[in-house]
C-alpha cells in the first residue's frame, strides 16, 4: 500500500474515512496486509497544551458509532478508509 502512493517512513499522511479524517505520521512495518492500513490507539491527544501539542491525533474521528450486535461494543476493526 505504501509503495503504490509513494509513501515512505515519516511521512505525514492524511487518513479518511466516511465520517471523518486525521493526519499521521506513517511507521512502515512488515507483516501488515497489502491493502491494509493499521492504525494504534490511545496515544494521540489533540488537547493538554505544549506537552501534546503535534503527538498524534484522535483515531476515534474514523470510527463510524456502530455497535457489534453480538457484543455491543463499538466496531474497531475492518473501517474503510482512504489515504
Amino acid at each position: 500500500t505504501a509503495g503504490a502512493h509513494s509513501i515512505e517512513e515519516g511521512d505525514q499522511v492524511r487518513v479518511t474515512s466516511r465520517i471523518g479524517s486525521v493526519v499521521l505520521p506513517v511507521a512502515l512495518r512488515d507483516g501488515i496486509r497489502r491493502g491494509s492500513v493499521r492504525i494504534a490507539k490511545g496515544g494521540g491527544h489533540s488537547a493538554w497544551g505544549r506537552f501534546a501539542k503535534g503527538k498524534g491525533a484522535n483515531v476515534m474521528e474514523l470510527i463510524p458509532l456502530e455497535l457489534d450486535p453480538v457484543s455491543g461494543a463499538p466496531v474497531l476493526q475492518g473501517v474503510r478508509v482512504q489515504i
